[in-house]
């Protein structure tokens, strides 16, 4: 006797279905919802596969989502991407520099743009944030800030500070260079170079004077600056800036 095959429609992952139809393997009809199974997760044609941080090999495939990484479900590109369940997207989200083909595969506080001058999209921090250590955004200089904002905090690499609503240096006798995302010592005011590092720590023009050992030096112009009414250094004598800069 010939066994018979039957054949019939299933419902995808996250399309509607009900009581008398049946979602596609691993999953479950719920709520009029096909939903993957516990330990499972939708790929990108609607089945489910397993799901990210879960065990996977030759018979365990991962969804199409992530990649099967040393015998675990991890996102393809590790360090760009983050998988993120707080925005209950469950999935692998660019970040800055991360691919991307829309805003929803990026972080948030970024959004996907096509590179300049490139084919390519990668993540990029929004308007007024920039890019901080761990890949995310954070407020850029002269941003408004909220002190006890959860989601964002002032630039980690500059240092910044949430003053008076704004994100600004902490001490008012330094500026922030917005190229080098540094706030720099005005001329007169306290200095300190690291050992082994050329680092500029005072503003254009200025050089950090060191002429005691154990005390730290003092921002001082250059031959041929002078300090301004600002404390910044402009130049005074082109003859003497041509032959210091020999």
């Amino acid at each position: 006797m010939k066994k018979t095959i039957t054949k019939e429609c299933v419902g995808l992952a996250g399309k509607r279905c009900n009581s008398k139809s049946n979602c596609v393997i691993n999953s479950k009809c719920s709520n009029g919802i096909c939903i993957c199974d516990a330990g499972f997760s939708k790929s990108s044609e609607g089945t489910c596969g397993i799901a990210y941080g879960l065990p996977c090999g030759k018979t365990q495939a991962c969804s199409d989502s992530f990649l099967c990484t040393s015998g675990t479900c991890r996102c393809p590109s590790t360090k760009h991407q983050i998988f993120d369940t707080k925005v209950n997207q469950h999935k692998c989200l660019g970040l800055i520099r991360g691919p991307c083909v829309s805003d929803l595969d990026c972080i948030p506080l970024s959004h996907c743009v096509t590179k300049e001058h490139t084919n390519y999209k990668q993540c990029t921090c929004e308007s007024g944030y920039v890019e901080n250590p761990s890949g995310g955004c954070d407020l850029a200089e002269g941003s408004v800030c909220d002190y006890n904002s959860t989601i964002s905090e002032c630039d980690r690499i500059a240092e910044l500070e949430c003053i008076n609503g704004a994100c600004a240096c902490p001490d008012t006798l330094t500026r922030f260079d917005p190229i080098l995302r540094r706030c720099l010592g005005l001329d007169g005011t306290r200095c300190k170079i690291e050992e082994n590092t050329f680092e500029q720590v005072c503003v254009d023009n200025a050089q950090c004077v060191t002429p005691y050992s154990k005390l730290e030096g003092t921002c001082s112009c250059n031959p041929g600056f002078n300090s301004t009414n600002i404390r910044l250094c402009a130049v005074t004598d082109p003859a003497s800036v041509k032959i210091h800069n020999l």
